[in-house]
């Protein structure tokens, strides 16, 4: 499954939720979605969230990965300990944020060493003091995992609402 297609399932599920009314939904690199470096002379930036879903007084962000490496969330730290380095009108960096990460996988082993880094990644996110936490799910196109994800993200969503 490419990461559109889950990244147009996630919208349908924020879209059905109840707490849908009182949030913006940001993804790609559209304008809106990147935070731009302020030293650079060009766009150069970081996308913030293949999915960004933002509400007054906090966000949910969702990386979708369908191979190895764990270079895209690397950047959070970067943004996370120098936010004076970015300048956006709209994205406020300091904002509680919850990021859930989804790994796309054929089988149980697919890429077993990117999920051994994310899990050393997700508790360093998770022990860095400030309001940004992060959780891992793998996504191999069953229905249990995908149950699985919507209620995490029905979770999340729900969590986010009454942060505000």
């Amino acid at each position: 499954m490419k990461s559109s297609e889950i990244i147009n399932e996630l919208e349908e599920i924020i879209s059905s939720n109840e707490t849908s009314k009182d949030l913006k939904i940001y993804k790609g690199q559209r304008k809106d979605n990147i935070l731009y470096l302020k030293e650079s002379r060009s766009k150069s930036g970081f996308e913030f969230g293949d999915l960004r879903v933002e509400f007054k007084n906090s966000r949910i962000i969702m990386e979708i990965d369908t191979a190895g490496g764990v270079t895209n969330l690397m950047k959070y730290f970067y943004i996370l300990d120098n936010p004076d380095k970015f300048k956006s009108s709209q994205i406020v960096i300091s904002k509680p944020t919850r990021m859930l990460h989804i790994f796309v996988r054929k089988n149980a082993n697919d890429y077993k060493a990117h999920e051994i880094l994310w899990e050393y990644l997700y508790k360093s996110y998770n022990s860095k003091a400030g309001s940004f936490k992060a959780n891992f799910m793998s996504w191999d196109g069953s229905d249990d995992a995908k149950g699985k994800v919507e209620t995490e993200l029905c979770k999340m969503l729900n969590e986010a609402a009454n942060q505000n």
